[in-house]
């Protein structure tokens, strides 16, 4: 069954090619669209998509506070953001909102397919613009990230953590204790031979 898209973006042309394309695809089905963040969440009660790409920066604060009443109701949907800005602190607010991904709008679109695949997946996605920026600060190179060596959720951790985030950030948003974080933090170490991680 074809993964079904959700589309929030208050620029007619930018949701318009999106959904072409998308829908060109064939990987996924585009259950609906809006400009507007009030209707999104109604649409997302209603159509109960599995991702909604959501625009950020619509009439302000919308994005997020669509994002956050998504993410905490009952759609069960994955949101990932999507932003013209790779600002560490716009990524922040929408990690911290609720959602599971963050691309830029100026990604290649296959780079927008693998984001979906990988929410889908159960994986936080930061898109390669996005964590280019991000590790600069990271005691781990992207290199060491993507490693074969480290598990899915240590993957995870060591973006949050290159994006910035401490244990307890980390452990709200991955809605683990902050214990297991730890624990996960020490394994990355022991793995990255790296005494440089912070716990």
């Amino acid at each position: 069954m074809a993964t079904r898209i959700l589309i929030i973006d208050d620029h007619t042309f930018f949701r318009i090619g999106l959904r072409n394309f998308l829908t060109r695809s064939g990987e996924v089905e585009v259950v609906g669209e809006s400009g507007d963040s009030q209707e999104a969440c109604r649409l997302a009660a209603k159509l109960k998509p599995d991702v909604v790409l959501m625009g950020l920066k619509m009439m302000g604060e919308g994005g997020l506070e669509a994002t956050r009443i998504m993410t905490q109701g009952e759609t069960g949907a994955k949101v990932v953001g999507l932003s013209g800005s790779d600002d560490p602190h716009s990524v922040r607010n929408m990690l911290h909102a609720g959602a599971v991904g963050y691309v830029s709008k100026g990604c290649r679109p296959e780079e927008l397919l693998r984001a979906i695949n990988r929410v889908i997946e159960g994986e936080i996605y930061l898109g390669a613009s996005v964590t280019g920026s991000l590790f600069g600060n990271s005691a781990v190179s992207p290199a060491a990230e993507s490693s074969s060596k480290f598990s899915r959720r240590e993957r995870q951790i060591l973006r949050l953590q290159g994006f910035g985030m401490g244990p307890k950030e980390i452990a709200g948003t991955l809605s683990v204790s902050i214990n297991t974080v730890k624990t996960y933090l020490r394994r990355i170490k022991k793995k990255a031979g790296s005494e440089t991680l912070r716990n």
